[in-house]
């Protein structure tokens, strides 16, 4: 499994660099990424270390004991897959909204909407300590539905490259159709706005029908990205922020 965490990273390095090309040649919003890029991606590189040893030796093991004793455990394999998707997707919209109202875990997510010019890097602008938060909560979940390790593997690269394609800056092509089923960047950049009423919707990461169901869904152009309270700092105040401001 350690080599397929590693084939997973390889991936998403790939579909991050094709995004960073599309929003380089079309971009959206008119900004300059290179210092952002940067910081995003040294925060990137500390949770993909976190990650490396969190998730390969507490998910896949936890996935690994549970296969055959799960909810999903005797479905083929592409109705496991979807509704393993469908339901980790359901548990992180709660858990991407928990964020936003419990002002401990805030303190860490916060670091994440510091990002002024919100692009596909900023897919891997989270703290740390929110990264392992995030991994240790979704073990129940695991636990519950039994997927095999392949198929977490499957649903973190799938969510990932999700978030680096509604984080890019740039226009999607006939982007109403797809937001009908799916987080697209328009949707996503209400997300980043600097308005706390306007924040704190869209918390969807894959399927943009959660935020519909719960009524979080807002469709405009947001004025600023950012937070009115911090600027978009260097690294070393991103990972002091929790314990600065809440």
């Amino acid at each position: 499994m350690i080599l397929a965490f590693d084939i997973k990273t390889k991936i998403l390095f790939a579909i991050l660099v094709l995004f960073i090309i599309i929003e380089t040649i079309f971009p959206n919003r008119n900004q300059k990424n290179i210092k952002g890029y940067l910081k995003n991606l040294s925060m990137g590189a500390i949770n993909t270390a976190a990650l490396a040893i969190i998730f390969t030796g507490w998910l896949i093991t936890i996935a690994n004991a549970r296969q055959f004793d799960g909810l999903v455990s005797n479905l083929p394999f592409w109705p496991k897959i979807i509704i393993t998707l469908i339901a980790l997707d359901l548990f992180i919209y709660w858990w991407h909204r928990l964020n936003h109202e419990i002002p401990f875990l805030w303190r860490f997510h916060q670091v994440h909407h510091t990002d002024e010019s919100v692009n596909a890097t900023s897919a891997l602008r989270f703290h740390v300590g929110e990264i392992i938060l995030s991994t240790l909560v979704r073990a129940p979940v695991i636990y519950l539905l039994g997927p095999t390790p392949l198929i977490i593997i499957i649903n973190e690269i799938i969510v990932t490259a999700f978030a680096i394609f509604h984080h890019a800056n740039y226009n999607l092509p006939r982007e109403i159709i797809f937001e009908k089923v799916i987080i697209t960047p328009y949707l996503h950049q209400v997300h980043h706005s600097n308005k706390r009423d306007e924040h704190d919707r869209n918390y969807g990461v894959l399927f943009s029908f959660w935020d519909r169901i719960f009524k979080t869904r807002k469709r405009i152009t947001p004025k600023r990205l950012g937070v009115d309270y911090e600027q978009d700092e260097h690294l070393g105040k991103m990972l002091t922020l929790p314990a600065r401001k809440p």
